[in-house]
């Protein structure tokens, strides 16, 4: 809930970069950019990476693979990244975690239920909550994965 992180926002700006996703990530502590291992995707995160830095963000910037297949697959795509904004940005970004592809989280979606809820003991939602106890570390405060 947001009265639990005051001053903490989130957003889901989804693909591509426009001026208001970077306006608003430049007024932003930490940014978290979440990606899966397909290229497109990969391509989107790596130039919001490149948009925010050439317009002056010098805050970290955390990494989450989304949809993984396997941890392998995972940390391929971070060091790929990692690699390419090291490279060219002169950043270094940081591993947050990931989320392994799961059946449950597409049968939630079909039942039109948060697979956090619909299937708490499935394999992404282990991961998520290891993902949310990192960001609790940001703020010092709990934060309620069910």
């Amino acid at each position: 809930a947001a009265e639990e992180f005051p001053g903490a926002e989130s957003r889901d700006t989804g693909a591509g970069v426009g001026r208001c996703v970077t306006d608003f990530i430049q007024m932003a502590d930490r940014l978290l950019v979440v990606t899966t291992g397909d290229f497109t995707a990969v391509a989107d995160a790596y130039g919001i990476n490149k948009v925010v830095v050439q317009q002056g963000f010098t805050n970290p910037i955390y990494l989450v693979v989304n949809r993984a297949r396997s941890p392998e697959e995972a940390a391929q795509v971070f060091k790929k990244m990692f690699y390419c904004t090291e490279k060219f940005l002169r950043l270094n970004i940081q591993w947050l975690g990931l989320i392994p592809e799961d059946h449950g989280v597409n049968k939630s979606i079909q039942q039109r239920s948060p697979f956090l809820i619909a299937f708490p003991d499935s394999n992404a939602a282990r991961y998520l909550k290891q993902v949310a106890n990192e960001v609790e570390k940001w703020f010092n405060v709990a934060v309620t994965a069910q």
